[in-house]
């Protein structure tokens, strides 16, 4: 993964990705995660180029080289394959970063399966923003693989959107997880203590109250 926590700038895909890492380990998977020190237009001030503990996990944070857009290293070109020759399985996130064609290069070379997550960067809007050059990237660095690639999708949109660039992909559809545990005790608010503890206010005379969740 290009980005790992705590690079939270990038919103949702960091936490998504951190707590399916956390889920994995509870279920007896050894796993390494392998990322770069970006956060955006900045770097995490983070141990470089060695495994860490990062939330109970194991994490190494190669040192970002150039083009803060594609989180290209150099470290991680010459030294990747190290820890992909030692792998039973390459789980991919994303597409359009460095590390992605790096990493299917050397499984291709070690002969290792690879689990490859776009988390949405295949849909029409997606797609259609930013580089005018992704479809040239899916066929220069992903269309040579596709036959050694298993697709993770989170939802039957994202395996449409993947299905209308590689037809022929084998696609398995697991959504984003929900830690239940802590929901199992809710705090029953009035629509006072409603208002005052998200908007700090106290307003009379409320009817409804409406809330927006994305």
């Amino acid at each position: 993964i290009s980005s790992f926590y705590p690079a939270v700038c990038y919103g949702g895909p960091i936490f998504s990705t951190l707590n399916l890492s956390k889920s994995l380990v509870s279920l007896g998977v050894d796993l390494k995660i392998i990322t770069t020190d970006v956060n955006c237009t900045e770097k995490l001030d983070v141990v470089k180029n060695k495994f860490i503990k990062v939330e109970g996990l194991w994490v190494k944070f190669f040192g970002l080289t150039l083009s803060y857009k594609y989180a290209f290293s150099f470290m991680q070109l010459l030294f990747f394959w190290r820890d992909i020759k030692k792998t039973d399985v390459q789980y991919i996130n994303n597409i359009f970063t460095f590390g992605v064609p790096i990493g299917l290069i050397y499984s291709k070379i070690f002969n290792k399966p690879n689990i490859l997550a776009p988390r949405g960067v295949l849909g029409e809007w997606a797609m259609s923003n930013g580089s005018k050059h992704k479809k040239l990237w899916l066929r220069i660095f992903i269309k040579p693989f596709a036959n050694s690639i298993f697709w993770h999708a989170t939802s039957e949109q994202e395996k449409q959107e993947i299905l209308s660039h590689f037809p022929n992909a084998r696609v398995v559809i697991i959504p984003n997880g929900v830690n239940v545990d802590e929901f199992k005790k809710s705090n029953i608010l009035t629509k006072k203590e409603y208002l005052i503890k998200y908007i700090n206010k106290d307003v009379e005379n409320i009817d409804k109250i409406i809330v927006s969740m994305g």
